[in-house]
């Protein structure tokens, strides 16, 4: 993740409104690409041709602000976040999440701004993630950061790991466990050994066990022999056992006939 954003295949999408006879309002919205497959269920199709991102992302808030069950306005969402057009995703986005939608709504919103790769969504994600209203908003803010392919979304979910509160931190941690780089190993390692908090120790040991390629298996097995809590201990020597890695067996072995 640390590496940067992947290079993104860029397709035709199509947005689909679908109309009940005689309706002003759409009854169903659907996103697709040009390549997939959509069920009309018998209707019509009335192409309206292609339209500019600045065309497209306005005729969605437009719907989104005439929208009125919570399906079709994360729907609507979804229709907003796949533009190209970031700065003003991010910004529409951004005021939803900030807003005074339900809570549901601000969930998706925060996990598509987690989708956009940009440092001022990043921002709004950190901002509420420390001090939102709602406490599954904020635990989705903290997921939609770690979805953030910048390397500065490391450096977040850590400032968030150390400082947060509760599950916004246990969160933090976790998905440190997902990020590839070295800075998150020597977060999650600090968290381990510094930290007073015998419950947050514990889940960074298991944070360090999602590390892709064993590369927490030396940590591990250094924890399992030296740390000073015997409950931090367990923790590492359980889940080396889980562990396929020879050095992990090895390490068991020595510890059991010390």
């Amino acid at each position: 993740a640390d590496a940067g954003p992947e290079r993104k295949v860029v397709k035709e999408v199509a947005l689909l409104f679908g109309f009940e006879p005689g309706a002003a309002q759409p009854s169903k919205i659907c996103v697709s690409d040009l390549s997939g497959q959509v069920d009309l269920e018998g209707r019509p199709l009335l192409w309206l041709g292609g339209a500019s991102d600045a065309e497209s992302l306005a005729l969605v808030q437009q719907h989104y602000a005439r929208a009125g069950s919570v399906d079709r306005k994360e729907n609507l969402l979804m229709a907003a976040a796949v533009h190209e057009a970031t700065a003003p995703v991010v910004s529409f986005l951004a005021g939803i999440l900030k807003g005074r939608e339900d809570d549901d709504i601000r969930e998706k919103a925060a996990f598509w701004l987690g989708q956009q790769d940009d440092a001022t969504a990043l921002g709004v994600l950190k901002g509420v993630a420390q001090g939102d209203r709602s406490m599954e908003v904020r635990e989705q803010a903290v997921f939609g950061i770690s979805q953030v392919a910048l390397p500065a979304a490391t450096e977040v979910l850590i400032d968030l790991a150390r400082t947060a509160q509760g599950e916004v931190r246990e969160q933090a941690i976790f998905w440190l466990g997902h990020r590839a780089s070295e800075r998150a190993v020597e977060a999650l390692g600090g968290i381990v050994r510094d930290d007073p908090d015998t419950e947050a120790q514990k889940q960074a040991v298991f944070a360090l066990t999602q590390l892709p390629d064993d590369r927490a298996v030396p940590l591990l097995i250094e924890i399992a022999r030296t740390h000073r809590k015997a409950a931090v201990r367990k923790q590492a020597i359980f889940w080396l056992g889980q562990s396929d890695d020879p050095r992990a067996l090895e390490a068991l072995i020595d510890l059991a006939r010390s």
